[in-house]
């Protein structure tokens, strides 16, 4: 009957599968003494010289070297440090341990967590520390760093003094000076289309060891009588000398007409002991008034925003002319539109709501 077909059938499945059992049993048993053998050996002699008589790997050897040579090691019968078994305490533990260690070193490493444990006599594996970042719901991600000395209680009150005295003067009579390097290297453009699974190269025409530096001046007025932009390129690195050059030549083509302000930052080329003097001199004749920025406040000046804008269109629009052409050119895209904004965007900083959670 087919009843009784069935049955024999499931019987023979059964004994089948006893046998598998019992067959993969004995070759676990089996291989768990081989790797015993290969722990000895390593013990007695060397790990290179295990791994060569053996014909394993290095890590299974030293592994099964110390599991014989250390009682306490790995107390289960399979496995490495992944299934190394922890008691609830000691897991607890180790989760407090990774916790302190973390709130002392937060751009550490898996590897260092898993080194630290290890100094300790902990074993445990990078995939341990890894569930317990999913855990806890932390994962890696890309820092915001801050310079520690911006924070100081002198800078601060700075920072605060001058956001007062600046908002206090028409935007119009405000220009800004600031220096920017351009290396090819970090100027080449990022992605680049071509078949998948295959590797492209790309060309770059502008030799390496040529770095060009720029001052760029920016202003803003309502009636277009002063441009948005006006730069300054050259080969030579930014020095103090280059500096003043600059501001003389701005001062006497009428971009920095009298009662207005210039607004420069604490770099070394403003502020040099055999600069500074001059440069009050000349701003004075001048009647140009004279503010610094406040230490390492890059986000207050507009012509932060002019560097960027250009870098980013160079990157993004590669072409076959000179990198010294590039950057003019796309000087010359900037507008008063674009300039409107940025200073909207810098004197008004404090009046924005992520102001206080900045500071």
């Amino acid at each position: 009957p087919a009843h009784n077909t069935t049955r024999r059938r499931n019987r023979g499945a059964t004994i089948r599968t006893r046998r598998s059992r019992a067959k993969s049993t004995f070759h676990v048993r089996e291989n768990i003494a081989y790797r015993t053998k290969v722990g000895r050996e390593a013990a007695a002699t060397s790990v290179i010289a295990a791994q060569r008589r053996f014909i394993t790997t290095r890590p299974l050897t030293r592994y099964w070297r110390d599991k014989v040579t250390i009682p306490n090691f790995h107390s289960g019968t399979w496995g490495g440090a992944r299934a190394f078994l922890h008691t609830p305490l000691m897991l607890t533990v180790i989760s407090v341990m990774v916790w302190l260690y973390l709130q002392s070193h937060p751009t550490a490493i898996i590897a260092d967590y898993v080194h630290h444990l290890y100094r300790f006599g902990l074993i445990v594996s990078p995939s341990f520390i890894s569930r317990l970042f999913r855990r806890w719901s932390f994962s890696f991600k890309t820092p915001e760093y801050r310079m520690i000395y911006k924070y100081s209680w002198e800078n601060l009150s700075y920072y605060f003094t001058y956001l007062v005295e600046i908002s206090r003067i028409p935007q119009a009579h405000i220009h800004y000076l600031d220096e920017a390097s351009y290396n090819p290297k970090d100027l080449r453009p990022p992605r680049i289309v071509g078949p998948v699974n295959q590797r492209q190269t790309a060309t770059h025409s502008d030799p390496l060891d040529k770095v060009w530096n720029t001052t760029v001046y920016t202003s803003y007025s309502e009636d277009g009588s002063l441009p948005p932009v006006v730069v300054d390129i050259r080969q030579a690195t930014n020095d103090s000398w280059s500096f003043l050059s600059f501001v003389i030549f701005l001062v006497n083509a009428g971009y920095l007409p009298p009662n207005h302000v210039l607004v420069i930052d604490n770099a070394r080329v403003h502020i040099a002991a055999g600069i500074l003097p001059i440069l009050h001199s000349v701003l004075t004749a001048a009647q140009v008034r004279l503010i610094l920025m406040p230490k390492y406040s890059p986000e207050l000046s507009p012509a932060e925003f002019v560097h960027q804008l250009v870098k980013h269109y160079i990157r993004r629009h590669s072409g076959s002319h000179p990198l010294w052409q590039k950057i003019i050119m796309y000087h010359i895209v900037v507008t008063p539109q674009h300039m409107k904004n940025w200073y909207n965007h810098c004197l008004t900083i404090s009046e924005r709501p992520a102001f206080e959670s900045r500071i």
